[in-house]
């Protein structure tokens, strides 16, 4: 009884804080107009200050994905490695990133604190180690393999892809995302813009 107590209260804390993460970046994606319907999910309300659709876009969306567990296991395992597959990637990517523009001194600095002459090694170790378990998330976990023990997350995982593809150039995704925005585009053409005056030590507002 305990012991469910606590794992109560902590499934709580966990809840809320990956509710709280999810809604961020549904409202940074909606920001830089990455998502269908941006314009919905990046309204703020006017009593609590936050996205508050955006936050309810997130229970939804998290409540209707954990009910297909109650009617099936094999559908609800998938969708948690496309989940775990899709997080591990989103830390290899900037590593990536960082592995190709590194040797670019223009482009790239390394910060403070840095693993100097081992941080290539890392890199290129996590970024291998990710791709060995993405392909074991993805395969089935008994054998012989049939309908019931398949694993469809390489299905859910082609699916998003082909989706995110599909709205990126035929949604016009591409014309509209210019890198992370400070402020959503609205508000950034309503800002008066800086602009260099004559004088050295002087600025002029242009509205």
């Amino acid at each position: 009884m305990l012991f469910t107590l606590f794992a109560f209260v902590i499934l709580n804390f966990c809840g809320i804080a990956a509710l709280q993460a999810c809604a961020r970046t549904i409202f940074a994606f909606s920001r830089d107009e990455l998502l269908p319907f941006s314009n919905i999910w990046i309204r703020i309300n006017k009593y609590t200050q936050t996205p508050l659709i955006a936050v309810w876009l997130n229970v939804t969306l998290a409540i209707t994905i954990n009910l297909i567990g109650l009617g099936s296991y094999t559908a609800i395992s998938a969708i948690f490695n496309v989940c775990t597959i899709a997080l591990d990637w989103s830390y290899c990517i900037p590593i990536i990133c960082k592995m190709i523009f590194s040797y670019n001194t223009e482009r790239y600095r390394p910060g403070p604190w840095h693993l100097g002459k081992f941080s290539w090694l890392i890199n290129c170790w996590s970024v291998v180690w990710t791709f060995f378990v993405s392909i074991i998330f993805l395969l089935p976990t008994t054998r012989p393999v049939t309908v019931g023990t398949m694993n469809y997350a390489v299905v859910i995982l082609v699916g998003i892809l082909m989706f995110a593809m599909m709205y990126w150039y035929a949604g016009g995704a591409r014309k509209k995302y210019i890198g992370p925005r400070s402020k959503p585009r609205k508000e950034e053409e309503e800002a008066p813009e800086f602009v260099p005056s004559a004088h050295k030590n002087d600025e002029v507002t242009k509205f």
